[in-house]
């Protein structure tokens, strides 16, 4: 069954309500990209509200009722005095919207991309596993400008949530999930070390409180806690306890 107004041909302008319980967030996501809409989905699981927006089949933008595009930039501790100077000022807008270009020429495109990833961690791949909450589906003619905007297809950002929610799971395992923490070894490693993490870590932290205040990617941040990990420069906080093994 298709919700009425998401298929090819069907009248624009139009509001499509239901529960994730009928159908899944991956369910319309593909009925965008398939029917090459253009619209908005509002998912409610809730607590929060969250919002993707479709231009022509594609994901642009991302939003949620409990986040904001520069309070989450302003928790990359490491940027210059001059860039959240300017952050600063695009934050007495409250709206969130429209943003998102200006912020993006603040920094550098390597930068804007990391925390694009994260973003999309938080405000995307969750949904996919919700089977309670209700959706609205809007499908329009002209785009609406998101919070957070993006340019992705869908069946790629399937595709890549299915292979993040893995890779979570193999690092929750070998105990280096986001909500584990980490510390600064007692003596120094070997190796390159890493600037950015072991700068951050002047106390115990959380790899996800980490991954936001390096602006990377839990993934990312994950990858690097390991390496940091081999080579002896870092330590968990509590002995790391691996599924299956037992509690000490």
């Amino acid at each position: 069954m298709v919700p009425r107004g998401c298929g090819p041909g069907d009248l624009t302008g139009m509001d499509v309500r239901g529960s994730l319980s009928d159908f899944s967030v991956v369910d319309i996501l593909q009925l965008f990209q398939i029917s090459a809409k253009t619209g908005s989905l509002e998912v409610r699981d809730g607590q929060h509200t969250y919002v993707l927006y479709f231009d022509r089949g594609h994901i642009s933008g991302a939003g949620a009722s409990h986040w904001n595009l520069i309070a989450e930039l302003r928790r990359i501790e490491w940027l210059a005095p001059e860039v959240r100077e300017q952050l600063d000022l695009l934050k007495k807008d409250e709206s969130n919207v429209g943003l998102s270009l200006i912020a993006r020429a603040l920094v550098t495109p390597a930068v804007w991309d990391q925390f694009v990833e994260r973003q999309v961690e938080t405000l995307i791949y969750p949904l996919f596993d919700l089977t309670q909450g209700e959706f609205i589906a809007t499908v329009a003619v002209i785009p609406q400008v998101a919070p957070l905007r993006l340019d992705l297809v869908p069946q790629q950002v399937i595709l890549n949530a299915a292979r993040w929610q893995e890779e979570l799971r193999r690092a929750e395992y070998a105990g280096a999930g986001p909500e584990s923490v980490w510390q600064r070894a007692g003596t120094p490693g070997t190796g390159a070390g890493d600037d950015v993490i072991l700068t951050l870590l002047t106390r115990p932290r959380s790899i996800d409180d980490l991954a936001a205040a390096a602006g990377l990617s839990v993934l990312a941040t994950i990858e690097r806690i390991r390496r940091l990990s081999r080579e002896g420069w870092i330590e968990p906080v509590l002995p790391i306890h691996t599924p299956g093994t037992g509690a000490n």
